[in-house]
């Protein structure tokens, strides 16, 4: 599902426009189904055909435990459809006045209110990034005067975050 209104940007994109033309789209945390990779096969399919190195697997208290970042990925099209880490400092640099990298925590932002012009919550929101590691994920959090680009993490099965794709 895509949340963009094409009309306020003014471009074919349907979405954010980078500078180097990349499109980002952005997937809403309960428009993806979370997967549930219990079954080595499909395991090794997901990650075979979205380039995911790990499945979250898990079974706790005979209860299987869903991976909903690689169904964001699978949504997104691969990881190879995860924006970079370049591509999330110029989206912060579209939400604020006075970003500027480095990557980690930026305080004392002056918030521009234009998330909603790319889809996106106002004003906070959390997304996932292509950082993976075996139970656990990187996001990036943004709000009014704070973000964090490359410096959370957050276990795998959670359904709360969106995902922005580039394509």
């Amino acid at each position: 599902v895509v949340l963009f209104n094409a009309n306020s940007l003014g471009g074919a994109c349907g979405g954010i426009e980078l500078d180097d033309g990349t499109c980002v789209t952005a997937i809403a945390p309960g428009s993806y189904s979370c997967l549930y990779l219990q079954d080595s096969d499909y395991c090794e399919y997901v990650k075979s055909n979205y380039g995911l190195k790990y499945c979250y697997n898990h079974v706790i208290n005979n209860v299987p435990v869903r991976d909903c970042f690689a169904a964001a990925v699978v949504q997104c099209g691969g990881m190879d459809k995860m924006m970079t880490t370049a591509q999330w400092i110029e989206l912060a640099g579209k939400l604020y006045d006075n970003f500027s990298p480095p990557i980690g925590t930026n305080k004392n932002l002056t918030y521009r209110g234009n998330a909603s012009n790319f889809g996106l919550p106002e004003p906070v929101f959390q997304a996932y990034t292509g950082k993976e590691y075996y139970d656990d994920v990187m996001v990036n959090f943004f709000n009014f005067t704070t973000t964090s680009i490359g410096g959370g993490g957050t276990s795998r099965n959670s359904p709360n975050y969106y995902m922005l794709c580039a394509n």
